[in-house]
């Protein structure tokens, strides 16, 4: 069945606490049977189920499990900008290698907390047509990247800056994700992080 825009727009949003805490519960019922029987399992009356609320309570926020997932995604992506704007913008890096160290940090540290859900998004993402939203994340991080650089441009190769922080923000996007998936190598390696720095700060800085 192909997916309508209209099936994955949620019918309210939560303004009020105890509505905020309901969509909350709704999130956590949803990504605990998503990880327990995957998606084509998945119902709208198993969530609410397990999320203790009534189907019709359910179906106020959202008609569909489409819906459901659709927004966890929004909710995801909005606390990973968050989260990078809040350690970057800390303090002033001194170097162009602290400034590495901090953004690689956060993606790492943002994978680890958020394992579960990445998983879960990284399986159904693109089959909810959620590329708009992705990109949105994918130009505000850049922007606020390319801002961040300009500081040591003197160190920087900056002839091609936007295409070669595009081609290292999605690699070390990615890096991560992909060990979630992996059974050889864990996100709490202690050398992942030594090798993420290394892949950037030798990428950007001039020879």
């Amino acid at each position: 069945m192909k997916l309508t825009k209209k099936g994955l727009t949620p019918r309210k949003e939560p303004n009020q606490e105890r509505a905020r805490e309901t969509v909350e519960n709704i999130f956590q019922a949803t990504a605990h049977i998503l990880e327990k029987e995957g998606f084509e399992k998945t119902s709208t009356n198993k969530i609410a189920q397990k999320a203790g609320i009534s189907i019709g309570s359910l179906y106020q926020y959202f008609p569909t499990k489409e819906a459901i997932l659709g927004k966890m995604i929004d909710y995801y992506i909005q606390k990973q900008i968050d989260l990078y704007e809040s350690e970057i913008n800390k303090e002033a890096p001194k170097t162009l290698l602290e400034m590495i160290e901090t953004l690689v940090d956060v993606t790492i540290e943002a994978k680890k907390k958020e394992e579960r859900f990445t998983k879960i998004f990284a399986q159904k993402m693109f089959s909810l047509a959620k590329h708009d939203t992705m990109k949105r994340m994918d130009t505000h991080l850049l922007n606020m990247f390319k801002e961040k650089i300009k500081i040591f441009e003197d160190e920087v190769r900056m002839e091609n800056i936007e295409l070669s922080l595009f081609i290292l923000y999605q690699s070390v996007r990615i890096v991560p994700v992909a060990i979630i998936f992996d059974d050889h190598f864990k996100l709490n390696d202690k050398n992942l992080k030594k090798e993420m720095i290394y892949l950037c700060h030798e990428y950007l800085r001039k020879d």
